[in-house]
């Protein structure tokens, strides 16, 4: 193995490690909110890029069964980068739906007279 794919594996390798040991609840309840949060944004899609990586080096791995294996981690990967783009802008738009103007907001209000 190359010692640049070795480098890339292991540092997938190192985000699975980490990931898995920062799962716990106890470990999760030491990291801040931040941290953890980046850990898993930047780890997961990296793993599984090291999944694509791996899988077009050989699709077909010699044998339609290891195809059908990588595909199935294939689809889950899509899928869960899916989610995590549909998780974005479902917050993107809720964001941007702060800053409209409704139409009651918009309109002027009658203040009432104080009773003399």
């Amino acid at each position: 193995m190359p010692l640049s794919s070795a480098i890339y594996f292991g540092v997938g390798l190192a985000f699975v490690y980490r990931m898995t040991v920062f799962s716990m609840p106890a470990l999760t309840a030491r990291l801040s909110a931040g941290v953890r949060r980046l850990l898993f944004t930047v780890g997961t899609p990296y793993v599984a890029l090291a999944f694509l990586r791996d899988f077009l080096h050989d699709p077909l791995g010699h044998e339609i069964k290891n195809f059908l294996a990588c595909m199935r981690s294939l689809v889950l990967a899509f899928g869960g980068a899916l989610l995590r783009i549909a998780l974005c802008a479902t917050r993107l738009w809720r964001w941007i739906g702060t800053f409209r103007v409704r139409a009651d907001d918009a309109a002027p209000r009658r203040i009432p007279a104080p009773d003399r």
